[in-house]
């Protein structure tokens, strides 16, 4: 909830921004502030603050609609430019197009008085005619507008906009006749009902104009630069001391790169000598360790046999007398003779040297001697030893790669 409230107090403050940078310009220029009633704007005369936006009241600017005979929009606008002044005062002139059919084209012509703009501190960013806000409102028929002692009368028909002001102090058959006569220019009839505005409402009305015509065409009304100030900007001196400009940055650009390509060829030619010992290094390295690993990998396949001839010797101490010892894929064949051959396979079972023994031939008897063979596998040590010195030797020659680079 009170997440809620900071939001809306921020939406809030952004809004009031906003709305005191928009003015009404009726003779002087007018605030549209936020009243009692949040739906509501109130009017406030002797603005001082300058504005982004400015909407013109009808009395200062010049409406026409005419229609051109041009299904092309480029060609429109071209025609738009090169067309003669034909307007009763100077001023800034402001178009709005629409098509009406694929072959035609309906111009809504608004010229605002020069004045306006002189009377204004700084030159506001858009500047909007009253009519182009408010006609919205007379696309369901003509409505009045009542605000600041006038009355705004805007009509959209057929043929297009129209729009005019009188004072309210003439009395009823003057306005029923000057109403008449802008109905039956707009093709309504003389006595077509129009449905009065309050002034109220007035300035909510225009907000809302202005935020559909930000919406559609904000562009139709941006406030093109004086002339003045074009004619009398020095183009040709701004546009030498630019070009300058670019040519200056090119040769220092230019110069820069030139200048580090050369620091780095230097660089790179001072460490190419020790770049190319730790090169060979390393493949002197590479070669010696595919060595020592080949070298490792054969004596891998190869089972020690010292613990044999500790067992023989143990054997020899007990009176066995061995003729002959063979090994064939780490198993020992031990031939030998002694006076109990069961005695001596007992003997070597339990040797924890031993890992499995059997006989290898049957048992003859000779005299008082027993003939046997008898296959043994030993516990053998497969210690890594070979793999701990290839390692430390390839972890020393790295390390001394990496010092030199």
């Amino acid at each position: 909830m009170q997440l809620t409230h900071r939001f809306n107090d921020v939406v809030e403050r952004v809004r009031r921004l906003l709305l005191s940078r928009v003015g009404f310009w009726a003779g002087q220029t007018y605030d549209l502030l936020p009243g009692d009633n949040p739906n509501q704007l109130m009017v406030k005369a002797h603005s001082t603050k300058s504005k982004w936006v400015l909407i013109v009241g009808r009395e200062y600017y010049h409406e026409s609609v005419t229609e051109y005979p041009i299904g092309s929009l480029r060609d429109l606008k071209k025609a738009l430019k090169i067309e003669p002044w034909s307007f009763p005062y100077k001023g800034i002139r402001l178009v709005q197009i629409t098509r009406t059919t694929p072959q035609s084209h309906r111009v809504t012509n608004w010229v605002v008085k020069a004045e306006v703009l002189d009377q204004q501190e700084t030159r506001p960013v858009f500047v909007l005619p009253e009519t182009a806000c408010l006609q919205a409102l007379a696309a369901s028929g003509p409505v009045s507008i009542s605000r600041l002692g006038k009355i705004v009368l805007i009509i959209s028909s057929d043929n297009g906009i129209a729009s005019g002001i009188e004072l309210e102090s003439r009395d009823d058959s003057a306005l029923k006749f000057w109403r008449a006569q802008l109905l039956s220019l707009s093709g309504l009839p003389h006595d077509f009902p129009v449905s009065p505005l309050s002034d109220k409402n007035f300035a909510s009305q225009l907000i809302n104009g202005l935020v559909r015509i930000t919406k559609q065409s904000p562009l139709d009304f941006f406030v093109p630069l004086e002339r003045a100030i074009r004619g009398n900007y020095p183009w040709q001196k701004a546009s030498k001391m630019a070009l300058a400009a670019a040519i200056a940055y090119l040769a220092f650009s230019s110069v820069y790169l030139v200048a580090t390509d050369a620091w780095v060829e230097h660089r790179l030619s001072a460490i190419q000598t020790d770049a190319t010992a730790v090169q060979e290094l390393r493949k002197d390295v590479r070669f010696m360790q595919a060595e020592v690993n080949e070298v490792a990998g054969v004596f891998s396949e190869v089972a020690p046999l010292w613990v044999t001839w500790d067992v023989v010797t143990d054997l020899l101490k007990k009176g066995v007398a061995v003729s002959r010892i063979n090994s064939i894929d780490g198993s020992v064949t031990i031939t030998a003779s002694a006076p109990k051959a069961s005695e001596i396979l007992s003997f070597l079972s339990n040797d924890a040297r031993v890992s499995e023994v059997k006989y290898a031939q049957p048992i003859r008897q000779a005299g008082q001697l027993q003939s046997f063979a008898v296959a043994v596998r030993f516990n053998w040590p497969h210690s890594p030893a070979n793999a701990q010195i290839s390692t430390g030797a390839k972890e020393e020659f790295s390390g001394i790669g990496e010092e030199e680079s």
